[in-house]
């Protein structure tokens, strides 16, 4: 063990002699790799007591896993919906070894627990990495006594997927870290500010607008606010996303935003709102394609299938075309009513444009639920209930018997229909009703729109 940890105690020598005694250095080390062959917990107890004898360190900093396997990089960085603080039993583990301070992380996204896992003694400090990317003003929302205005982290691993492909580190519902040292200043005069759609994007763009002191209503035509995502955060595994609208939809009541619910604004009536600037947010409709041949398929979008999540089905073929998560949310829900199910993409893999981190955690929590996955097809035909698959690659033909429904997600379509010829008012448009993107550029553009008005 001596020989093997050399080139650790070397490296950290030459630190510690470069730095003097002063600095603080501690060293993160895994609790336990968890791959075969991999260092252990027993493993890492030996380990981290050498490390901490050396008197070279001031603590360690305990994670789990390795990135040298897929498995492994998913749960490293573990997204949703892992249980929050799912390595904090291998810091406690370590700690018990050593007499230097021990630090735990994991998922750890509420100060409310930081401060339980070291009140039960667990550790001696909690990282919160991702949660300070979220809110970096964490903890002075703390000393402020504004803990309930935090913006929580949903562990939707956009910043992991920026920082893996070289880009700037990003968050899903923090756009303001992509321009930092940019505040939102108090407008001289505020303006009229009426936004069509309660979504992601229309919530933000209200937010922003009523924290720089415009006077802002929002228009929605359902009962419900958060769009096609308070659709995908109904799904067990992702209704912890449901903290992006959330959390919005407190801030709006804190800065008095009136929201009117089941209020459809219609083209002809554009020009009877009274503002100085109309944001239209109004998103995307989903849609499905027809099927060739002569069957006895039920065909349903998957946010179809999300509005009615009771529908009765025993064999299920899911066209997972559509960028984002809404076709392996469908294929999960229903799984989890026992449904078989197949999902295929004319990709080379099945959600292939997700970060590997929660592309990874999809795969694994589908295929415990016994759900299959075929790449490089697209359906040629359907008659009755048989369905003929056809390879893009070499057109080799494969048949699926006994299908009785098939989600078709091929994306969305905007909704381009607010467009007033000459209003009489500002017109900006952002989010899904420009062009179906994502979530993360949705409120992007809801961010920078409403920073300059």
């Amino acid at each position: 063990l001596d020989n093997r940890l050399r080139f650790t105690l070397e490296l950290l020598g030459a630190v510690r002699s470069a730095l003097g005694a002063e600095p603080i250095l501690g060293i993160r080390i895994p609790g336990d790799e968890f791959e075969p062959g991999g260092l252990t917990l027993d493993d890492m107890k030996r380990i981290a007591h050498k490390l901490a004898g050396t008197g070279l360190i001031d603590y360690l900093n305990v994670i789990a896993h390795t990135n040298f396997s897929h498995t492994g990089r998913s749960h490293h960085w573990a997204p949703t919906p892992s249980p929050h603080g799912l390595f904090i039993p291998l810091a406690a583990a370590i700690r018990a070894e050593v007499n230097i301070p021990v630090f735990g992380v994991g998922r750890v996204t509420s100060p409310a627990q930081a401060e339980l896992i070291i009140a039960e003694g667990q550790a001696d400090m909690v990282g919160m990495t991702r949660a300070h990317i979220c809110d970096p003003e964490l903890t002075a929302k703390i000393r402020r006594g504004e803990s309930e205005r935090i913006r929580p982290c949903v562990g939707a691993n956009t910043c992991i997927a920026n920082r893996y492909a070289g880009r700037p580190i990003r968050c899903m519902h923090n756009a303001e870290i992509t321009t930092p040292g940019v505040r939102l200043h108090k407008v001289k005069t505020p303006r009229r500010v009426k936004i069509i759609g309660a979504g992601p994007a229309g919530l933000e763009a209200a937010r922003v607008a009523a924290e720089r002191g415009h006077q802002v209503e929002i228009f929605e035509a359902t009962a419900q606010a958060g769009g096609q995502l308070a659709l995908w955060a109904s799904l067990a595994s992702m209704n912890e996303l449901g903290a992006i609208i959330d959390w919005r939809l407190g801030e709006l009541e804190r800065l008095g935003v009136t929201l009117r619910y089941q209020h459809a604004i219609t083209v002809d009536g554009l020009d009877e709102l009274d503002c100085d600037v109309l944001i239209v947010a109004a998103g995307a409709h989903d849609y499905t394609r027809p099927l060739a041949g002569s069957h006895a398929i039920h065909i349903l979008s998957p946010h179809a299938l999300l509005h009615n999540p009771n529908y009765k089905a025993r064999k299920a073929i899911v066209l997972n075309e559509g960028r984002g998560q809404a076709g392996l949310a469908a294929a999960e829900l229903l799984c989890d009513h026992d449904v078989d199910v197949e999902i295929i993409t004319s990709d080379v893999a099945v959600a292939n444009d997700l970060d590997p981190t929660v592309r990874n955690a999809w795969y694994t929590r589908l295929g415990h639920k016994h759900c299959n996955f075929s790449a490089g097809l697209v359906v040629a035909e359907a008659h009755e209930q048989s369905v003929t698959l056809r390879n893009v690659f070499d057109e080799r033909q494969v048949i699926r018997e006994d299908v009785d429904l098939l989600i078709d997600w091929p994306g969305c379509r905007a909704n381009d229909e607010f467009d007033p010829a000459q209003p009489p008012f500002e017109v900006v448009r952002i989010g899904d009703c420009v062009a179906p993107r994502n979530l993360e550029i949705a409120i992007s553009e809801a961010f920078a729109a409403a920073r300059d008005l």
